[in-house]
């Protein structure tokens, strides 16, 4: 069963997709759900994306297209359709290191807790990655 969801929203990224197919198609083989929001910027990202969805033909990766107005508003969108334990943010030009996320939701799970942020620090020279997570609960309630 799908613990996690990604959310990831694009907005004219026409020609620049490739990578996010990638590791889309690696997060759906891990097991993580995903929410792909097009907030129309362009009909050839438009184009480019359905092409992505047709051919991963995933039944836990959604696909959303609409005007939406910004990545705030068309997170929110896919945050209302997540059916998960828990979800996640990515960005469309990220790259996502998928195994630290997955262990994030097993941390979250073995330890009950209600909230895992997480943050990836790199510098532009792509020498230095690393990714940093801290989590508790809302709540004294288990």
């Amino acid at each position: 069963m799908n613990e996690l969801t990604a959310i990831i929203p694009v907005h004219k990224m026409a020609g620049r997709l490739d990578p996010l197919k990638t590791w889309i198609s690696e997060a759906l083989n891990s097991g993580i759900s995903v929410i792909l929001i097009h907030d129309h910027g362009d009909k050839q990202t438009e184009y480019e994306l359905q092409n992505i969805v047709d051919e991963l033909d995933s039944e836990t990766l959604t696909y959303i297209s609409g005007i939406f107005n910004g990545p705030g508003a068309a997170r929110n969108k896919g945050l209302s359709l997540v059916k998960t334990s828990f979800f996640c943010f990515w960005d469309s030009d990220d790259v996502p290191q998928i195994g630290r996320f997955l262990e994030m939701t097993d941390i979250a799970k073995q330890r009950n807790l209600q909230l895992v942020v997480g943050e990836f620090v790199s510098n532009l020279g792509g020498i230095v990655k690393e990714f940093k997570f801290r989590s508790g609960r809302l709540s004294d309630e288990t």
